[in-house]
């Protein structure tokens, strides 16, 4: 597993665990109850991060859904994401978007699964429940299909496809490259190694 995967994951964590603190107290209660209090803390977030590097994947009991930054999120109140092992040199991210009071919308980000699959190339999908088909969440509408479409995205690289996620939410210019550089103010040389890739997005 790549090191400045978990290198990106952890200050991005930290970010929307921030604000999520901040968030108010009906919003946060709210969407605990909708998640059956999946949602992680300090320690949830970091041990769900690596647990990514663990053998054995679809640990359901260290999954917790990590609160993204709250940055340009259009009309949708809360992100969240949670990354997954999907094999040994790759991670999958399920993303899961907080509307209104029971609605719910979730993606996939996938790595491109073996040949001869038709779904041999990175992708992002619909869910109907998250992590695996292992966590049910309440609003998530249940008459979408969720094996097609699958939009590609081209790329299995677990960096770019959390920063594909990330930038689906956030923007790209004014939204991912800024916080990036916030992210990592005094670290010239991870921050442009992730900036370039960004780019590469454009």
């Amino acid at each position: 597993m790549p090191a400045e995967l978990i290198d990106l994951l952890k200050p991005y964590a930290r970010r929307g665990l921030e604000d999520w603190r901040n968030a108010a107290s009906p919003l946060k209660k709210t969407v605990s109850l909708a998640l059956a209090n999946k949602i992680a803390d300090d320690w949830g977030a970091m041990d769900t991060i690596d647990a990514i590097q663990a053998d054995g994947a679809h640990n359901l009991k260290r999954a917790r859904f990590i609160p993204m930054p709250t940055l340009h999120h259009g009309g949708i109140q809360r992100c969240f994401f949670l990354p997954s092992r999907a094999s040994a040199d790759t991670v999958a991210f399920d993303l899961l978007l907080f509307i209104q009071i029971g609605k719910w919308l979730g993606f996939r980000f996938e790595p491109a699964d073996a040949l001869p699959s038709t779904h041999g190339y990175g992708h992002v999908q619909m869910n109907k429940s998250m992590f695996w088909e292992q966590i049910k969440v309440d609003g998530l509408l249940n008459w979408i299909p969720d094996s097609y479409p699958a939009f590609p995205i081209r790329t299995s690289d677990p960096v770019q496809m959390f920063l594909s996620m990330a930038t689906s939410v956030h923007g790209c210019h004014a939204g991912m490259i800024e916080l990036v550089k916030q992210l990592f103010p005094n670290e010239l040389i991870k921050r442009e190694r992730y900036l370039e890739m960004l780019t590469k997005l454009s």
